[in-house]
């Protein structure tokens, strides 16, 4: 089991920058197609029972387009929002299952994604703030608490700001504060092989005491487009930051970050914590930037506690 410790630092976003040749080709098609996903036969019969794939896809009528969505449980609704270049198929199981006892969780696909239609101006990450609240109302949530990953956590925060009466409280796994961060961590994710990607994802001593955990990873199963991978590029690389616009936010953030997510360096965390008015934030000891599937059912019950007003668990 991870430890979880304060202070506390916080972290973001993969985010593979546009690269001409096979080597990108083939980073892309790990990321993009299959992030998450372990290749032998073997590594399918050690998966869990349960994982999002197996739930059923609706659509709902978002502006001009539809968005693709599940859901899970009953209770307070919470709204999942993914990272790059990932469908909503990408949340691990457990995490999704044991956030559903006793809560609605909608998750969703982005425009372009699977079965949701693209938009037609460029995606910006304020866009997607609005394309959640949207969705939103088409469920008929005038409020619902929200848990983002990477991408998604800088997007929940995003739609704190622009539809705060729409948000209760918000978990974050990995948000960034400064765009220029996202630009280091491209150049690093652009010169990686695949096969360096994939060993990249957790700490090395953990993977070393955790050879399974490659197969316990949920199989993405919808393919991403490139049109779409390149509109999301171009929404982070187009972000403005977090700099001076998070001092009036009264929202509940809950920040967590694995204390070797290199993605994002811990200076990240803390300067997004210095300006949350209301921001709790805790570091998961020998965690990396794809924590939720180190420890799920530990995440789930940290983010359980944070959503029902309590105390942050030992």
């Amino acid at each position: 089991m991870l430890r979880v410790r304060r202070p506390a630092i916080l972290a973001a976003m993969s985010h593979i920058r546009s690269r001409s040749g096979r080597h990108a080709a083939l980073l892309l098609a790990l990321v993009g197609v299959l992030l998450l996903c372990a290749a032998s036969p073997l590594a399918a019969k050690s998966r869990p029972d349960f994982t999002v794939a197996n739930l059923p896809t609706r659509l709902a009528r978002v502006g001009d387009g539809v968005i693709a969505y599940k859901t899970i449980g009953s209770g307070p609704p919470l709204l999942l929002l993914t990272g790059y270049a990932c469908s909503m198929d990408s949340w691990d199981g457990t995490l999704v299952g044991d956030l559903a006892a006793g809560r609605r969780l909608i998750l969703c696909d982005y425009p372009g994604v699977g079965r949701s239609t693209a938009l037609a101006a460029p995606l910006t990450l304020r866009g997607l703030a609005d394309v959640a609240a949207g969705l939103l109302t088409a469920l008929a949530i005038p409020k619902a608490d929200v848990l983002g990953w990477s991408m998604g956590a800088v997007a929940a925060l995003e739609l704190a700001l622009a539809h705060p009466g729409r948000v209760g409280k918000v978990a974050c796994l990995g948000a960034a504060f400064s765009p220029e961060t996202v630009v280091k961590s491209v150049a690093r994710l652009s010169a990686m092989t695949p096969e360096a990607f994939r060993d990249s994802l957790f700490p090395q001593s953990w993977r070393d005491a955790h050879p399974e955990a490659f197969s316990r990873l949920p199989r993405q199963t919808t393919p991403i487009p490139a049109a779409t991978l390149a509109g999301e590029r171009q929404a982070l690389a187009s972000w403005p930051g977090f700099a001076g616009r998070l001092r009036s936010l009264e929202t509940p953030v809950l920040l967590v970050v694995g204390d070797e997510d290199w993605v994002t360096p811990p200076g990240e965390s803390a300067a997004l914590a210095r300006q949350l008015p209301r921001g709790r934030l805790v570091r998961m000891k020998n965690a990396g930037h794809w924590l939720q599937y180190q420890d799920p059912a530990e995440l789930a019950r940290l983010i359980g506690w944070f959503l029902k007003g309590r105390p942050a668990a030992p």
